[in-house]
């Protein structure tokens, strides 16, 4: 038997555990999540009783995921009053901070944005964030490194925003024109904001949006010249986050057709220079629901919503190099939902809360985490296993991945060199259940032969992968 081991530092794509289901009631949408530094993780979510009914309900977890707390019920509003948007944040006075828009009836007709703060023990009394204006709704949250708290909403065809401080909210204040919009907020070391958001326009044919960047300096509280950064209409939603030299690096959902049927797609650019931006890239098609997270290792993680027709799922892209890989984390064999992926890193891990429908009439928040943004020291051995048979091992024409598919699921199979680098994807594909094979014939992504080494074989089913080192040789 031909057996041989390397040790190598990779950074790439790992396990994905198995998602752990958050919420017991029946229709839960809209989470977020949050970490503090003791490590806790705190989830918050919309639970939804009935048109005219929805509470902000809120959960966490002492062992990283595994068990949860009870559903607590945060905004404790009575049969006929209504929730929407509640948002986490973790502050560094080991304070959780949680922001949501109440609405006394339905249809809307007052609706405001309060606040609940927690210390470790017990809740505080809801704040009126929107004290100061007749109304507000759709929220956006984000706290900077200096513990200061800013919230913005919409009003008027335009946002407002004020800030939390030594435990008072600053007046609230419109800083552009009528049609700017904010989806998400992220701040850089020096505590500047970030700001990815649209512009929505009309003409006598057509209404459309566009995808703005715009930045709030803290020390002089200005705002910056808002930036087109595309030429195509957009829909709602979208991400921001910045790399390790604080550029940022926008994800969006566009229609990539002029017509019925419209087929939206995510797309991806990142800024290159002084209101200079890079060519958009197509992440996929057929998607919703984007968001966007640099680990500490400087790579780009994309989450979104992916309809197959027969089948959603939640998948995970990150770009090695000038390539974008991808793994489920979670999929569902129905016409339902897998959406609004709300990510976080934490001492090198990535943690996801995420809705999931998976029958008619009911939404689970379901919650996973991945050490995909370690640097993982690991000996691998080519000896075959009893998941995943590679062989002939070594190899000089072509090798074959053997494994079995337990149920109907998406199967990502990738080479990579010794050192991590992407060679090549042999299968993306959803496959049914029973032993299958797919053939590599040593070969790169453009159908160039590598040259020959060792090399890794990883097979990703749902979210969970397995690798096998194979030698290509003469």
């Amino acid at each position: 038997m031909f057996i041989i081991f390397i040790t190598a530092k990779l950074c790439y794509g790992q396990n994905w555990n198995n998602p752990v289901q958050v919420s017991n009631l029946e229709m839960s949408l809209q989470p977020d999540i949050a970490i503090d530094e003791a490590g806790v993780i705190h989830i918050v979510w919309n639970e939804h009783y009935d048109t005219d009914f929805r509470k902000v309900m809120y959960s966490r977890s002492l062992d990283e995921g595994e068990t949860w707390t009870p559903a607590f019920d945060l905004s404790q509003n009575s049969q006929g009053a209504y929730t929407f948007y509640p948002h986490i944040l973790s502050g560094n006075n080991g304070k959780i901070y949680i922001i949501y828009d109440y609405s006394p009836g339905f249809p809307s007709t007052n609706t405001q944005i309060f606040m609940r703060v927690f210390d470790g023990i017990n809740w505080n009394a809801p704040i009126l964030v929107t004290e100061y204006m007749q109304g507000g709704h759709k929220n956006k949250a984000v706290i900077d490194n200096e513990g200061r708290i800013y919230v913005f909403w919409y009003w008027g065809h335009k946002f407002y925003y004020c800030y939390f401080e030594e435990n008072q909210w600053s007046y609230p204040v419109s800083p552009y024109e009528s049609y700017h919009y904010i989806e998400k907020a992220t701040t850089d070391d020096n505590n500047n904001l970030h700001c990815m958001g649209k512009y929505t326009y009309s003409t006598k044919e057509k209404t459309e949006n566009r995808v703005l960047y715009f930045t709030f300096n803290k020390s002089t509280s200005t705002w910056s010249d808002v930036q087109i950064i595309n030429n195509e209409n957009v829909l709602a939603g979208g991400s921001i986050d910045l790399d390790e030299n604080e550029k940022p690096h926008i994800v969006w959902n566009q229609h990539f057709t002029n017509s019925w049927p419209w087929i939206n797609g995510t797309k991806y650019s990142k800024c290159i220079g002084p209101s200079l931006w890079s060519e958009e890239e197509i992440i996929d098609d057929h998607v919703y629901s984007e968001n966007i997270i640099i680990n500490e290792n400087n790579i780009v993680n994309i989450f979104l919503s992916k309809d197959y027709g027969d089948s959603i799922a939640l998948k995970h892209y990150y770009k090695m190099g000038d390539t974008w890989l991808n793994i489920n984390i979670d999929t569902i064999l129905s016409d339902l939902a897998i959406s609004d992926p709300a990510v976080v890193e934490k001492d090198g891990k990535l943690y996801i809360a995420y809705f999931k429908f998976p029958e008619e009439g009911e939404s689970n928040i379901m919650f996973s985490k991945s050490d995909l943004v370690t640097n993982i020291s690991q000996n691998y051995s080519s000896d075959t296993s009893d998941k995943l048979l590679v062989y002939p091992n070594p190899f000089m024409e072509y090798t074959e991945i053997h494994f079995n598919v337990a149920k109907t699921c998406f199967v990502n199979i990738n080479v990579f060199n010794g050192i991590g680098k992407y060679i090549n994807t042999i299968c993306n594909a959803t496959l049914q259940p029973g032993d299958t094979f797919c053939t590599w014939n040593g070969t790169d992504k453009n159908g160039k032969s590598v040259n020959h080494g060792v090399y890794i074989i990883q097979v990703c089913k749902n979210g969970i992968s397995e690798t096998q080192l194979v030698y290509y040789t003469n």
